[in-house]
């Protein structure tokens, strides 16, 4: 994909945080586990980000555009030059959480791009629009609480940026076409196998899951329950796909259950600490392979009635980077930590 000019500076407005999946209660593990992830999530692409700090008094304000160029000259001190690689290598290996955020924003896009084009997915009419205009409004709104009323979306990009408000929207419009795309990727996928989802409780004793377990059979609420003695929060768990599930003989128990009937207490022991776990099958979903317009209708009723989580996204996105043979070739050093991409 070829990103609009000003695109680097609107990511660093728009997409200074991670979308992290569900934070884990301390001790405890979550659980079903998709296998092969790591603790770390990645980055869903997102407009929820922060303006950029003011600079120390008496330093000039630095545009945010790339020349251009294949590595081009960003500054220049007693005669020598720092080029965009320069700053890429200072970011790797001093700021590495932002320097990844950023690799892993444009390895998303690419995958989002292709996959979209290759689904055939078409978003409904007037949605780009709608949400580009709103997040103008919502910056334009931050930005006049933070530097006063008289602060213009205009006036603070030409100044701090040197470009326009509607080179900014075009930005916001190919972020939010990319937001779009990811979430009917994400349920389209889903439906493509056989699903389940579950609540879960998570208890320090066995004898503890199997009273809870017995009072969710008699009909007691879930979350009630889960308050008394689970200690893990009631999480909103995405559907998952059987290999998604470990152990197998778990997947095989979950997928044998009907919607509304409890497991029996599952054991986990990892990092020396052991639980139980408690499961509710909530829904099972069979599997659909039909092509974007057999399922365009049932995504959207799906989308309109729940937001795509982090964890739903996050379980699309380790399948997807499988798929598309993603490495990233960093290394570490004696000097700290990865030092730049090779």
């Amino acid at each position: 994909m070829s990103p609009p000019r000003a695109l680097l500076a609107a990511l660093a407005m728009l997409s200074g945080s991670c979308a992290a999946a569900s934070p884990a209660p301390p001790g405890p593990p979550p659980s079903p586990r998709p296998p092969g992830t790591s603790s770390d999530p990645r980055p869903v692409l997102d407009l929820a980000g922060r303006i950029p700090p003011a600079p120390p008094p008496g330093v000039a304000e630095p545009r945010g555009l790339l020349p251009a160029g294949e590595d081009p000259v960003v500054a220049e001190v007693d005669g020598s030059t720092l080029r965009a690689s320069d700053v890429a290598r200072f970011l790797f290996r001093y700021d590495p959480g932002r320097a990844l955020e950023g690799l892993n924003q444009l390895l998303d896009a690419r995958i989002l791009e292709a996959d979209a084009a290759a689904a055939g997915i078409t978003l409904p009419a007037g949605e780009v629009e709608a949400r580009t205009e709103e997040e103008v409004r919502r910056r334009e709104t931050d930005l006049r609480v933070q530097f006063g009323p008289a602060t213009t979306l205009d006036s603070y990009l030409r100044d701090r940026f040197g470009f326009t408000a509607e080179a900014y929207r075009r930005d916001v419009a190919a972020l939010v076409r990319l937001q779009s795309l990811r979430d009917r990727l994400v349920r389209a996928d889903a439906l493509r196998e056989d699903r389940v989802r579950v609540r879960v409780l998570v208890t320090r004793t066995e004898d503890e899951a199997r009273d809870a377990a017995r009072r969710l059979r008699e009909g007691a609420d879930f979350a009630a329950v889960a308050k008394q003695t689970s200690l893990a929060p009631v999480e909103e768990l995405p559907p998952y796909s059987r290999e998604e599930i470990e152990p197998r003989e778990l997947a095989d128990e979950l997928f044998a259950m009907e919607p509304g009937e409890v497991s029996r207490p599952v054991r986990v022991a990892r990092d020396g600490l052991e639980v139980f776990q408690v499961f509710k099958v909530v829904e099972k979903r069979p599997a659909r392979q039909g092509a974007w317009a057999e399922v365009a209708e049932e995504v959207e009723r799906g989308l309109g009635a729940r937001a795509v989580s982090p964890a739903e996204y996050l379980q699309w996105a380790r399948r997807a980077r499988e798929r598309h043979g993603v490495r990233i070739h960093l290394e570490e050093t004696a000097a700290g930590p990865a030092e730049g991409a090779r």
